[in-house]
């Protein structure tokens, strides 16, 4: 794909200044209508390539230029001129885009790194915890930790799904539900299949699970 891309670059950048040369018109007008196919070029190498391209295309507008003057052709002073600053404009506004480009690219990957890290210590804290904890949206469980497991005596697989006022006994449910998505603590009886009951201390707190509140 690079060598691809690098490839289709420099004959986009390259090809503007055989078509002038083969053209032999080196007045300003003959001049920018050869070089106004590096656009292309310019376009190209900011998608493909970012700062890389820019680089490539820099090289061979640059190129291009010295074998304007180097080489026996009549093009007029002024004309090299303003070619020279129209491509100088059009490579320091690529280069700009290009660099934009690479620093939103680079705050991406490091805020998605900054992202995953976090949620690998949330998930070590979430496994390694001694007391019960329960992921869940509206009363439907999504996630327990080895530690609810244990409490309600039902493996992960059989609890995702579940409504978590099941697991509290009839008496309490309904200040259960009153404080379903409060950050309130509160204690009722819970209940498991089996009938044991037992006290249980609750609270809840807002947590990004997932991408979702």
């Amino acid at each position: 794909y690079w060598i691809a891309a690098v490839l289709g670059v420099g004959f986009l950048s390259i090809s503007p200044f055989v078509l002038l040369f083969s053209q032999g018109d080196f007045s300003v007008a003959g001049v920018t209508s050869s070089l106004i196919w590096l656009l292309p070029a310019f376009i190209v190498s900011y998608l493909l390539l970012t700062l890389r391209g820019v680089a490539l295309t820099a090289v061979a507008v640059i190129l291009g230029i010295v074998s304007l003057v180097v080489t026996p052709s009549p093009i007029t002073l002024d004309s090299l001129v303003y070619v020279s600053f129209v491509l100088a404009v059009c490579l320091v506004l690529t280069l700009i885009a290009a660099l934009a480009r690479d620093y939103d690219l680079h705050e991406i990957k490091r805020q998605s790194g900054a992202l995953a890290e976090s949620e690998a210590r949330y998930r070590d804290l979430f496994s390694a915890s001694v007391e019960g904890i329960v992921v869940h949206k509206n009363g439907v469980l999504l996630d327990a930790n080895p530690a609810f497991e244990d409490m309600v005596g039902m493996p992960l697989s059989e609890l995702i799904g579940r409504n978590v006022i099941d697991f509290i006994a009839p008496e309490f449910r309904a200040l259960a539900r009153q404080n379903l998505n409060s950050d309130e603590r509160y204690e009722v009886k819970g209940i498991v299949r089996d009938g044991r009951r037992f006290w249980v201390e609750i609270q809840g707190s807002y947590r990004l699970y997932r991408g979702e509140q």
